[in-house]
């Protein structure tokens, strides 16, 4: 954007010839630039207005029509849902493993008690 000046010089010397102030100038060329910038913003701040208008309008409408869709559905009773017996079935599988592991780990150490002692594994 090209600013124009405050005090443009040809202006500002036909002022003086003329016998007028020319910081009159100065202050016509402030107010229109002040307008031009609260036209700007107030433009923007119409638009950021519009803009949540819009997502306000269409979240209402989202939950309006889910709530109608949820009226509009037959009730029907909870049904209750194990989901507790997988997690038990994965914990017997996990102990079970432990176990093994377990004794494969005393047989290791069993094994090398007896390398260590001069024995033989059998």
């Amino acid at each position: 954007m090209i600013r124009t000046p405050l005090r443009p010089l040809a202006r500002i010397l036909e002022a003086r010839r003329k016998g007028e102030n020319p910081d009159a100038i100065e202050r016509e060329n402030l107010r229109i630039r002040h307008e031009q910038m609260r036209d700007k913003a107030r433009s923007r701040a119409e638009g950021r207005l519009l803009v949540m208008a819009v997502v306000f309008f269409c979240a209402f409408g989202v939950i309006g029509a889910r709530m109608g869709t949820l009226a509009a559905s037959e009730p029907e009773e909870p049904r209750a849902q194990s989901t507790g017996a997988s997690i038990i079935a994965s914990r017997k599988k996990t102990k079970r493993d432990a176990a093994a592991a377990d004794q494969v780990g005393v047989a290791h150490a069993t094994a090398d008690q007896h390398l260590t002692a001069g024995g033989e594994v059998g």
